[in-house]
Parts: C-alpha cells; structure tokens; sequence
C-alpha cells in the first residue's frame, strides 16, 4: 500500500514538471459527480439509490502533447471511469475504459489517433444532443438506440480530425475487428460539422458488422464493456442544427436514424439494456430531439430536452413502438469547479413498446406500467 501512496502522490510533482517545459505539457484532470436518485417504477416498485455520474460520468484522466516543431505535436490521452460509491473500475472494469490512444496533431493539416475513443459521428454528432451536453443519462433515447450517451467507445480505432477550412470540418474513423475474419465486429465512422456565426451543423454516419460478437469479443465494440447491440449488422444516420445566442444559451433539434439487423438466427438485442428478442428480421429507430440551455444568471442555468422516439420492429409479426421522454435540468455553479445541480425525467411508451422493451430511462430497469419518472439531486465536482 505504501508504494501505491508514493506513486499517486508523485503524479502531481512529475505532471507539474513536465508542464513547466514549453515544448511539452502533460495535465491530470477529472471529474466527480455523485448524488441521490429516486426511481418511480423498477419492476413495480420506486427506488431511492445513491448513484455516481448520471449527468456526466465521474472520470479522471492524464493527457499529454508534446511540440515536435514545425506545426507538429505527439498527443496522448489516457482516462478511466469509476464508480465513486463503491471505488470500482467503468466501462467493465477497463483501467482506461474511457479513452486510450496516442496520436500525432499538425496546425495544419489535422489529428490522427490510433486507440480506445469515441467514433467519428459520436464525437461529432453526439454533442448535438442533450444526453451528451447538457442533460446526461436522463436525456438518453430509447435503449441508448443512436449511442447518443457515448456509451461504448471503439478499441483498436484509427481516427483522423481535420482542422476548419471556411467553417467545416471532417472526421472519420475506423475501429479493426482484430480477427483474420476481417468483418466480425468492426466498425467505420464519418462525420462532418459546419460553423456561421451562431448556427452550426453535423451529419455523422456509422456502420458496425456483427457488434458485441460472441465470436469476436475483443473486437471494435466489446459486449462487456457497451450498451450497443447484438446483431448482423448496424448503422446509424445522425443529423443536428444548433443556435447559439449571445450569453452561451442555445436551442437545437437532433435527428437519428438507426437500422439494426438480426443474427442469422434471428436474434436482436441490446446488451445494457438487458434487452433480447428472437424471430426477428430488423428493428428500425427514428429519435427527433428538441433541446435548449438558457443562462439565468452566469453561475445559474436550466436545460430542457423532448424526445420522440419510433421503433419498428418487423418479424413474424411486425408492430410499431413509441417512446416519448421528457428531461429538465437546474444547474448552479458555487465556483469555477463546483456545482449543485437537480433534474427529472419522464418516460411514456405506447403499449407495444412497453410489452417489447419496457419504458426504462438510462437503463435504471424496466417499469411494470408504461410509464417511468426519474429525479435527482447531486453534486459535481471537476479538478
């Protein structure tokens, strides 16, 4: 234990000379966001639980550049999720579940990563929504359906970043299956974004052969460690628009298209959800989110989401699922670190979707009626 204390309190001293070095600079950081959540309906009965990162997952991290002259830089970061109740690792148990990569950065010419990280249209499209900005888990569509909450990163992923050229800018991504079945769980990305003035855009589209693959576990998106799901085949279409206005409040509408396919089996399911169905051919989901932030004051905000969400599921017998869900957030800031936040939500799915899914926000647990609700209040805590 002795040598674990030395190590973690040497952290600081070397991450603090380092920085002191103008061609290089490494900083830890993190975050810590804990609080108490009530639960309406868990299998028929509410729940009062102590929970760690809804709004954003609590994390700390090490990220590093380091100038190698001529406009290029070797960049790196290395993060891992915790719970805080508990101590325990994230993202399965991964030391740096959240991202590891190491890359090389050029002012001009843009970024390259090669490791654990979100995909392109993630990246790029996710922010658009109010589960990835502003809201967090309480805002998540449907079974996580378009990963809008970023819940499963890519392993052994090849990235580019362009940089802005007249206001638009270009990712794409590719995450190796690893396999010398070069299709079993692989995945490829691409995203691009536009900025005038106060209005910006994305359309982002991601394609994934045979995700969380019993075959193929260590390949791009890993069952133990995701909320993806279990299929063929997935794709996921992505668009959105924002306004920003002058005191940092915006409105934007986020849309998402996703297809996903059946094992030759006919299976479909979504590992985090606990959500598995056989006979199936394909479900197919449509999410249309309307979102905004408004700023009260410079230490006080409030956020606001809808989602209407439609899923057809087609089988032996095909039938259509409705979801609609509703989040609200207040925010106040007791410093530049610190702040007190409180936020609710409510989940309403028509009888099909509650029979073959369940209403289940965040994937707290399925609800017995077809209605679910969600509060909170926490505290988040950055260094």
């Amino acid at each position: 234990m002795k040598k674990y204390g030395v190590l973690v309190a040497a952290v600081p001293l070397f991450c603090g000379c380092i920085s002191a070095n103008a061609q290089s600079s490494v900083t830890l950081y993190g975050l810590i966001d804990n609080g108490i959540d009530y639960i309406s309906n868990v299998g028929g009965k509410s729940n009062v639980a102590m929970e760690s990162g809804d709004f954003t997952g609590s994390r700390w991290g090490i990220r590093g550049s380091e100038d190698l002259g001529t406009g290029l830089h070797a960049v790196f970061r290395l993060e891992s999720g915790f719970n805080v109740n508990n101590g325990k690792l994230g993202q399965g148990g991964a030391l740096f579940g959240r991202a590891a990569y190491v890359g090389l950065q050029h002012n001009d010419y843009g970024e390259i990563r090669m490791g654990r990280q979100y995909n392109a249209a993630t990246e790029a499209w996710a922010p658009y929504t109010a589960t990835f900005s502003t809201i967090g888990a309480f805002a998540d569509h449907p079974l996580d359906n378009d990963n809008s909450d970023g819940f499963y990163r890519s392993s052994n992923a090849a990235k580019y970043i362009s940089p802005q050229i007249g206001g638009f800018q270009f990712e794409a991504s590719y995450a190796f299956s690893n396999s010398t079945n070069f299709a079993d769980n692989r995945e490829y990305s691409f995203a691009g974004t536009y900025n005038y003035g106060s209005l910006s855009g994305v359309v982002a589209y991601t394609r994934v052969n045979n995700p969380s693959s019993a075959t193929n576990p260590n390949g791009a998106i890993q069952p133990t460690t995701a909320f993806s799901f279990i299929g063929s085949s997935m794709q996921n279409i992505g668009a959105g628009l924002r306004w920003n206005f002058s005191n940092l409040s915006n409105l934007t509408l986020a849309y998402s298209h996703v297809d996903v396919y059946s094992t030759p089996d006919g299976t479909i399911g979504n590992v985090g959800y606990g959500v598995t169905l056989k006979g199936q051919d394909a479900w197919k989901f449509d999410n249309v989110e309307l979102n905004g932030q408004y700023y009260i004051s410079p230490a006080l905000s409030v956020a606001a989401a809808y989602t209407f969400t439609h899923a057809g599921v087609f089988a032996l017998q095909s039938g259509s699922a409705v979801w609609h869900q509703g989040s609200l957030i207040l925010n106040y800031a007791l410093s530049k670190r610190s702040s007190l936040y409180v936020m609710g939500a409510y989940q309403h799915a028509n009888r099909f979707a509650a029979a073959q899914f369940g209403a289940d926000i965040a994937g707290y647990g399925k609800s017995s009626s077809q209605n679910q609700a969600l509060a909170r209040i926490a505290v988040l805590h950055k260094f």
